[in-house]
């Protein structure tokens, strides 16, 4: 995905009408690409060139990710907006802990766990988010998503 995503319907730029509606199969298929993309991180971080391409990806990714939560809150969506920006903070910090690695103090079965706890949660909050952004009326019970 391009920095030009947009996630409303009508497209960014198009005429809108009175209230833009949200793209919820672009939304979901966003975040679990980008759930996936640092998942493959956290499962190969022992491998230098995949982290970097994880860290890549996932710092190209951050004009999507405020397209998303802008489009939320156009759409009045202000709770699962609020959900979307969560898991954002959270795969920065997934992120950060790949481009840092672990304490090389710990054991490489503790550095295993970590890793695992870390990619549990990231599932766990996507798929919050991603349950929220296909919800037919949206978290906050508003219409305006599709």
């Amino acid at each position: 995905m391009g920095a030009e995503q947009c996630f409303l319907i009508p497209p960014c730029g198009a005429p809108a009408s009175d209230r833009p509606a949200l793209d919820r199969n672009a939304a979901a298929r966003f975040l679990t690409q980008q759930c996936t993309g640092l998942s493959d991180g956290l499962a190969q971080a022992c491998v230098p060139w995949a982290s970097t391409r994880v860290l890549t990806a996932h710092d190209a990714s951050h004009p999507q990710w405020l397209a998303l939560i802008a489009a939320l809150q156009a759409v009045g969506d202000t709770s699962t907006a609020a959900l979307v920006s969560t898991v954002y903070a959270f795969h920065g910090r997934v992120a950060g802990c790949l481009e840092r690695g672990l304490d090389p103090r710990l054991s490489t079965a503790v550095c295993a766990d970590v890793r695992a706890l870390l990619a549990s949660r990231l599932h766990e909050l996507t798929e919050q988010a991603v349950g929220a952004v296909t919800s037919p009326v949206g978290a906050d019970q508003e219409p305006g998503l599709v």
